[in-house]
């Protein structure tokens, strides 16, 4: 809901987490990379009530209006290879779903590889973006978009029919901060990713894809098709 979401209710909601609140930024995303550039803490979170530039996969733009989603990243300092980093993106994928229920009691899907789902229709998008170097990955942040109080109407012409809202699927109004914390609370116990095959048996169970058709397009413009087999190492998809 519009107002909800402020310095202070962040801090009642999110305790000792270092956090940063941003009113309208480009992309919490950037910000966070540059915050753990500067040596935030793995945990850090950077919240923004609207982004100008935010990204989803491939550059791809993500709209947003004041008060009506959630937009947060969070700084990771994985120890994990690059061939793992998928992980990353199953793992937030996860905590999303489960934070989700918790904090509004609605039962939410993935679909392969970052977006959370309801009925069908997109209810948030996933961005894991890391900076590497000789040594490894320095850092990673998870980005999330949550649709929180969308109604049908305001969703753009190019989304509308697929993609959808907490107050779209509840009927009712939900605590953004709330929210957050219960996503951030759920990411914690999946990550970092200490038993691989416990999360893929989590996210199997979540997936709104697997035994299905698919077709999966590449950053290219190539793309597949063929049937959702299963969930295998580093959080890839076999079709």
């Amino acid at each position: 809901m519009a107002g909800d979401l402020s310095e202070s209710t962040l801090r009642s909601a999110l305790g000792d987490r270092p956090f940063r609140f941003e009113e309208v930024t480009g992309s919490t995303n950037s910000d966070a990379l540059d915050w753990a550039a500067q040596g935030a803490p793995q945990g850090a979170v950077v919240v923004a009530e609207q982004q100008t530039a935010g990204r989803g996969r491939w550059g791809r733009a993500w709209s947003s209006e004041p008060g009506r989603a959630l937009m947060f990243s969070i700084v990771l300092r994985p120890q994990i290879g690059l061939d793992r980093v998928g992980l990353i993106t199953t793992a937030l994928g996860v905590g999303c779903v489960a934070g989700i229920e918790r904090a509004t009691g609605l039962r939410a899907r993935l679909k392969w590889p970052n977006d959370v789902t309801r009925s069908g229709r997109k209810l948030a998008g996933i961005l894991v973006e890391s900076r590497v170097t000789a040594e490894g990955i320095e850092a990673a942040v998870g980005g999330v978009g949550l649709n929180v109080a969308y109604r049908e109407e305001d969703f753009p012409e190019e989304i509308a029919g697929r993609a959808t809202s907490i107050a779209m699927e509840s009927g009712a109004a939900a605590s953004r901060p709330d929210i957050l914390s219960a996503i951030l609370d759920s990411f914690s116990t999946v990550y970092p990713v200490s038993d691989e095959r416990v999360l893929l048996e989590r996210a199997t169970e979540l997936s709104d894809v697997l035994e299905r058709t698919v077709r999966v397009r590449f950053a290219d413009g190539r793309s597949l098709e063929g049937r959702a087999l299963r969930l295998v190492a580093g959080g890839a998809l076999e079709i």
